[in-house]
Formats: C-alpha cells, structure tokens, sequence
C-alpha cells in the first residue's frame, strides 16, 4: 500500500486520492449553488416584462425593487462572519439554500407589489452571506496559490446563471406565467439541499474546525492556532490591500446589479426586442466574463506558481482588467446602431469580470486565518452596498434621456468611469506582500 504524503493531501490539485476529488466534488456543488443564486438575483428582470404592466409600475419604482434586494444583503454579510467562526460552512450554507426557496414564497401567495417588496428584502437577506461562505468552504479545499482557478470558476456559476439558465426561466416564464420562473427556482433549491447533506465537507485548510472538516493536523502535523500570530481584526480590515480591493470591486458590483435588473428591459424599450428574445440575451455579457473568470483565475495562479509576486499575479492582472472594460463601457452612448450597442456592453462588462476571481482570495491571502471569515464577510457587505446603489441610480439616470437607449446609455457610461477610477486605485495602493509584512502574517 503506498501512503500519501501530508503535502500531497495538503494539495488537492495533485494526483492524490481522496481530498482531490473530494476538493473538486465541493467545489461543483458550490459552482451549482452559485447558479441557483444568480437565478435567483436575475428573476426579476426576467419576469419584468410581465410584472411592470402587471403591477402598475414606473422604470424608477421597478429600480428600487431590484435595489431593495440588498437592503438586508449586507447585513446578514456582517453577521455571519462571526457565526462562521462558531458554525460550520457546511450547516450555513444548507439553512441559507432552504432560506432562499421559502422566500420566494410570498410573492406567490399574495400577488403585489409589498409582497414582491418583502420577497425581495427577504431573499437578499438570505443571500447576503452566500459569497464569503461559499469562498471559505472552497478556500478550505486549496492553498493561497492555487485559489484563482476555484475562485474563478466559482465566480463563473453567475455566467452560467445567465447564459443557460435564464433562456430557461424565459420560456417557462412566457409560456406558463411569472409566478413559473419562481417556483421553478423554489424546487431547484430543495433538490440541491438534499444533494449537499450527503456530499457538502470543508477540507483542510477551514477556517474552524467541525465534525464535517478534515482536520488540518491530520494533512499538515499542525492547526492553524499553532501557527498564527494574533493580529487585531481591525488592522487587517483597514490595511490597504483590503481597503483596494473593496474600491476594485465596488462599481462592478453595482454592474452585477443593474444588468439582472434592467439589461431585458433595455433591449426591449431600447432595440424592441420582444420579451424572449431580450430574456435569452441576458446572458450575451455572461459569455465574455465566463471566459474572462475561468481565464483570469488560471493567469493568476500560473503567475503565482512561477514566483511572479501576488501584486504582479493580482492586483495588476485585476487593475488592468478594470480599466479596459470600464474604457469600452463608457464609449456606449457613441455606438451608432443595435450591435454596436450590444457588442460594446458584452466587451466591457465581461472583461472587467476579472476582478473576481482576483479580489476575494488577496482579501484571504492578506488575512490570518482565523480573521479569515470575518473579513471576507465585512468586506463583502460593503461591496454589497454597490447593489443598492447601482439599479436604483439607473433608473433615475435612464429616465432623463430623451430615449431609452440615449438614458440607460448614459447610465453604463457613469459606471464605467467609476470601474476606471477603481482600477486605477486597485493599482495604485494594493500590495499584499507589504501588508502581510506589516501585519505579521503569511499567505494561507
């Protein structure tokens, strides 16, 4: 019997048997729960056709429902990086997915317009959490060098979202009615909560340990706590790496926002396309950025494994990103016809996606450990703020043009010089080997 070796088992991107396939196992009921998720996020815009007429509502009030999804969202983010420090991902992320279908239920119940606000409130609420816990059950499965490529096709899960699923939700939607696309998603959410109870487990490098992890002494001879030097939570949250890469991600956040809110009515006010055409192009943006995540996350990592040093491998990678897709978006309004429209927004959008798969593991490489999750989850209830923002402020933008296509235009053009500015910071102030230097800390 050949043993396997403790770096084996502490690397489950070798050919070693069992963490391997177990690593990558988690990883795709991850990759599947962040499909449910944006699926989730994107019903709305897909049934707005529907809803709007519907319900009586102005392209302003149908903004402030897709804002009113993360007036919650960041709260529960706050929160639940401290329950990560006592609950295992594993638990959380099952309540979470059971959380999301009952949600949705109101709004099936009492068709208006305050159950479809409290629906909303309610399941961004549920799903304020999801992304830094998600991160850390995968980040518990792979050392800091090797996290881009997890990352990025974790990130990819919205593309997939987009692309695949919402043309699926649309023809449910237009052939059996909105209230379909909901409870479409209610029984997808069941069925992979019942999947993750026999499969879900965090691996050796959790941020905690649980009876559902596999023990770090078990793979490396020591925990984390042997290890670690105490470090003020308020210090690494302030360092200036963090601190950028809350800036870098901050407008695309508010990016995500406004295409799962607005991008099937732009293309039905804007260019008259009718309700399933304009549903089944939501995902055209998600094409590049699936590319760009996939891709992003491997070029970093490869950097990293070739000795480049994480500012190089990271954050230039991440900067660069940013500022040629917030340059391309903000020449939307000179686009003379439809496609030109189209193909400036899919560029621009899906190449500054680069930033996600960067920015969630600089946060955990510049992070002790057992700070870990409370960072990743502070962090990500301010870049969650970006959601309330962003429809909210297009619908107000889109309705001063003297046409759709002339207002929400203008709308992608004010965010796209946001992203510019934000890469451009990203560039100028982020430095992971220096804050962990200063911090006392090494990448884990």
């Amino acid at each position: 019997m050949v043993a396997t070796s403790p770096a084996a088992l502490n690397d489950p991107t070798t050919n070693e048997p069992p963490v391997q396939r177990k690593a990558w196992v988690v990883l795709g009921m991850l990759f599947l729960l962040m499909v449910i998720n944006w699926a989730d996020k994107a019903i709305l815009g897909l049934t707005a056709a529907q809803i709007i007429p519907e319900f009586g509502l102005t392209t302003s009030q149908f903004g402030f429902l897709g804002s009113a999804f993360y007036f919650l969202y960041g709260i529960t983010c706050l929160a639940i990086g401290w329950i990560m420090t006592k609950v295992s991902g594993r638990a959380i992320l099952i309540v979470l997915a059971i959380l999301w279908s009952v949600t949705q239920l109101p709004v099936l119940l009492v068709a208006s317009f305050g159950s479809l606000l409290f629906s909303r409130i309610g399941l961004g609420a549920a799903e304020g959490p999801f992304n830094p816990v998600a991160n850390n059950v995968a980040y518990s499965w792979f050392p800091n060098e090797k996290r881009g490529l997890p990352q990025g096709i974790l990130s990819a899960g919205a593309s997939v979202a987009k692309i695949a699923v919402a043309p699926l939700l649309t023809l449910i939607i237009v052939a059996y009615g909105w209230r379909w696309g909901f409870i479409t998603l209610i029984a997808i959410g069941v069925v992979w909560t019942i999947a993750w109870l026999f499969v879900g487990q965090e691996g050796p490098h959790a941020t905690m340990t649980s009876a559902a992890a596999v023990p770090e002494e078990q793979v490396t001879g020591t925990t984390a706590e042997e290890v670690e030097r105490d470090v003020p939570l308020r210090k690494v949250l302030f360092c200036r790496t963090n601190v950028a890469t809350v800036i870098a991600m901050f407008p695309h956040g508010a990016l995500l926002a406004i295409v799962l809110t607005f991008l099937p009515t732009y293309f039905i006010s804007a260019f008259g396309m009718s309700e399933t055409a304009a549903g089944s192009l939501l995902g055209l943006p998600s094409i590049s950025s699936l590319i760009v995540l996939v891709g992003a996350g491997w070029l970093s990592d490869r950097l990293l494994r070739k000795g480049k040093p994480s500012r190089v491998a990271r954050v230039y990678v991440g900067a660069a990103s940013l500022v040629i897709g917030g340059i391309i978006l903000a020449c939307l309004p000179l686009a003379t016809s439809p496609t030109a429209a189209i193909v400036t927004l899919v560029l621009g959008y899906g190449i500054a996606t680069a930033i996600y798969p960067i920015g969630p593991p600089l946060i955990a490489e510049v992070s002790p450990r057992k700070h870990r999750a409370k960072t990743q989850a502070i962090l990500y209830a301010f870049i969650a703020c970006a959601g309330i923002i962003g429809p909210w402020l297009t619908g107000i933008i889109a309705e001063t043009g003297a046409t759709p296509a002339e207002g929400f235009g203008r709308a992608f053009q004010v965010f796209g010089i946001a992203v510019i500015v934000a890469g451009v910071v990203f560039a100028l102030l982020a430095n992971p080997a220096r804050d962990r230097e200063k911090l006392g800390t090494e990448a884990t």
